[in-house]
């Protein structure tokens, strides 16, 4: 018999169906098995690592003439660029042998995919302080096998696909490359919050829709109107420094690694130009 650790199997060459959906496979079959005897259709993706199983037989089969077979493997076959197929008998006992496989006419249909474009991902806008009217830009990806020239759409949304702005624009983008685009209409991003965003592209004849959008979010903070806000560039505000030991000093930083200010050129640090005092127990006191 035949152990499930050393099946007897059958395996195609390699298939590139990386331009291609909606993948058949279809063949004339005459099988007999009994119910003891295990058999089994598979497909792998990734070069036989793994197998994922399209069809085996939990019963007898007992074909009486030749059948046409057909088995739609789009879920794991589309746009892959190694597809393998294999036909195994598992395991078989010693008694009840039936005639088993006879295989004629094998062949896979698919769609082919020559015009497809979506939108991969975006450049801006990023979340930043003080948001306001933002340039989009968004990159557009050619999935299709041949080169677009044709002129499409490309749009985005900011209220979660509600409503959409559009352009109309068209480059050649040649199969797997992207292209830049940046809006000229700014997105109007004044109002805080989480903002739902959607881009998409509308190329008339795309093949897979698939891919045509993309999503994300962007959180808009509000800008602030502080009580009370000083960047001591002008003056040292009145702050005072005291304690033991104290280092503290207004001015120029001017250590090693602590050079500059976080805005402008002057700030309050312990020692400008290095380190704080040993045993320094100081504090900076905020006027009233």
């Amino acid at each position: 018999g035949i152990r499930p650790s050393s099946p007897h199997t059958a395996t195609s060459p390699s298939l590139n169906c990386k331009y291609y959906q909606n993948v058949n496979i279809r063949f004339k079959r005459w099988l007999n098995f009994e119910l003891f005897d295990k058999t089994s259709i598979n497909c792998s993706t990734d070069g036989g690592v793994t197998w994922n199983k399209i069809w085996d037989n939990n019963n007898y089969v007992r074909d009486l003439n030749w059948n046409n077979i057909n088995y739609n493997i789009s879920q794991q076959a589309t746009r892959k660029a190694n597809l393998q197929l294999r036909i195994s008998i598992d395991s078989s006992d010693n008694s009840g042998d039936y005639g088993g496989w006879n295989i004629d006419n094998f062949a896979i249909t698919a769609d082919h995919i020559t015009k497809d474009l979506g939108v991969s991902g975006i450049t801006s806008p990023i979340t930043h302080c003080s948001m306001g009217s933002e340039t989009v830009t968004v990159k557009i990806k050619n999935f299709g096998e041949l080169p677009v020239s044709d002129p499409f759409q490309v749009g985005y949304s900011i209220n979660n696909g509600s409503t959409y702005t559009y352009a109309t624009i068209n480059p050649t983008i040649n199969s797997e490359d992207e292209y830049t685009y940046s809006f000229t209409t700014l997105a109007n991003l004044s109002q805080p919050g989480l903002k739902q965003l959607k881009f998409k592209t509308v190329l008339p004849g795309d093949e897979d829709v698939s891919n045509d959008t993309y999503s994300t979010t962007l959180f808009v903070y509000p800008t602030l109107n502080y009580a009370y806000q000083n960047s001591f560039e002008s003056s040292n505000g009145y702050w005072n420094p005291s304690g033991a030991n104290s280092t503290w000093a207004w001015g120029l930083p001017a250590a090693t690694l602590i050079n500059t200010a976080s805005d402008g050129t002057k700030a309050w640090v312990t020692n400008l130009k290095g380190y704080h005092a040993q045993s320094e127990v100081s504090y900076l006191e905020s006027p009233c």
